[in-house]
């Protein structure tokens, strides 16, 4: 197993978050030397993709924020947010921090629902 880092910011202090993630949904997207490995890691990252989609919006809500509020706080449109929420568009690491300050929690929480989905 692999771990990685997803740094989050609290207090002005760097926290990191680990997380295990299978050595082949890395190797397999890089080398594609196994087409069923490439074909299970594109299936990890789609889940992965719908799971961050899924907790942004329950975060969104449990903060009773609309999503134009959100969008206004974050200097978009309402339609860069529903697209982010359908899983139409990706956010980066940077943006989902700024969400989340945006939401009035912040990304250690964000990044705990989403590994805990």
């Amino acid at each position: 197993m692999l771990t990685f880092l997803a740094f989050a910011t609290q207090n002005t202090a760097l926290r990191a978050l680990t997380c295990s993630v299978p050595r082949f949904y890395f190797g397999a997207l890089v080398q594609n030397r196994d087409s069923s490995k490439a074909a299970e890691a594109q299936r990890q990252i789609k889940r992965l993709d719908r799971t961050v989609a899924a907790v942004l919006t329950a975060t969104r809500r449990d903060s009773d924020i609309t999503q134009e509020t959100l969008a206004t706080r974050m200097g978009w449109s309402r339609d860069v947010i529903a697209n982010i929420e359908s899983g139409r568009r990706k956010t980066s690491v940077s943006e989902l921090v700024v969400m989340s300050k945006a939401m009035g929690t912040d990304a250690e929480t964000i990044f705990r629902r989403i590994i805990g989905w």
